[in-house]
């Protein structure tokens, strides 16, 4: 980042330049719902930064510009803002229930990223010597500035009508950068870095990381080897006017699902031939209808039914 950072400085202002951040500031608001208004406070703290030195870094003004201008075009999308109406009609939103749960949520995933703090806290709490603070001054501005920006990307969730647990993958991000960051300011100074539990925690999570990457891989190919299955049924019976019935997605080992850790998701249709999803897959494979038993995961029909959508658990229509 630094690095980077402090060669572009040196670069002079083009308009081929500008634009190109410009293009480049648009197409990366417009494409990270999770991240996209953290990555446009780092952007405005670098400019602030750099407008105290007095040094025009013109570009990144018109990268900022187009994250703005992406971000915009990304919330403001039609379907975007049809997806928002019907999210808020289907969980019937409360105040207060939902202020409770999404706080609980907030102190789970702060709970989970616990191990980034064993390098993020001991930081902070030790005591450096002077020259080396003035030295690196930018570099702690910036570690303290995602420290607390991956707090505020978590909690500011708590206002937010929906609290899906992959919003977590934005502030997850930012405290990994920072422990990054942390590790290599400790390189370049000399300073002690790691104690054994460091060391134990990096072991530990490489080999989850290992099992679950292994679990996941294993989860894909059932998926793929269970839909092509699905497909060649849809296939043969197209244009027939028959009702297929898919096969779903099989329940897994729950240990290999703690593996996993969701890392896959599959959105089943329903068991009502009538529902929307359904209808929609039937016409685009040419059949009459088509409807679904198996539900991979039990919480997905849980859901259903509390979202109250049609045919959840309503037996099918032949």
């Amino acid at each position: 980042y630094f690095s980077q950072l402090q060669h572009m400085r040196l670069e002079k202002n083009s308009f081929t330049k500008n634009m190109k951040w410009l293009f480049l500031g648009i197409i990366t608001g417009w494409t990270n719902e999770n991240m996209g208004l953290m990555v446009i406070f780092i952007t405005m703290f670098f400019l602030y930064n750099l407008y105290r030195k007095r040094i025009k870094a013109v570009w990144m003004f018109y990268g900022l510009i187009g994250l703005l201008i992406g971000y915009v075009l990304m919330i403001a999308a039609p379907g975007n803002v049809a997806r928002g109406i019907m999210t808020l009609d289907i969980i019937g939103y409360n105040e207060v229930e939902g202020f409770t749960e999404h706080v609980s949520k907030c102190i789970m995933i702060l709970g989970l990223q616990t191990v980034m703090w064993l390098w993020i806290v001991p930081f902070f709490s030790k005591k450096m010597d002077s020259d080396i603070v003035e030295k690196y001054r930018e570099r702690i501005s910036f570690i303290m500035f995602l420290f607390f920006l991956g707090i505020f990307n978590t909690f500011i969730m708590i206002f937010s009508p929906t609290f899906p647990a992959r919003s977590s993958y934005g502030s997850t991000v930012l405290f990994c950068i920072a422990v990054l960051s942390i590790m290599r300011l400790y390189e370049i100074t000399g300073e002690k870095q790691e104690n054994k539990i460091h060391i134990a925690v990096k072991y530990i999570g490489g080999v989850f990381m290992m099992l679950s990457l292994l679990a996941t891989s294993f989860d894909e190919l059932d998926i793929q080897t269970q839909w092509q299955a699905d497909k060649e049924v849809l296939f043969q019976a197209s244009g027939k006017g028959i009702v297929i019935e898919l096969m779903g997605y099989r329940e897994k080992n729950p240990l290999l699902d703690k593996l996993v850790f969701y890392h896959t998701a599959v959105a089943n249709i329903t068991n009502d031939v009538n529902a929307g999803s359904n209808q929609t897959m039937a016409r685009y494979y040419g059949v009459q209808g088509v409807y679904m038993q198996g539900v991979r995961r039990p919480y997905l029909d849980t859901e259903l039914e509390e979202m109250n959508i049609p045919g959840s658990r309503t037996p099918p229509v032949r």
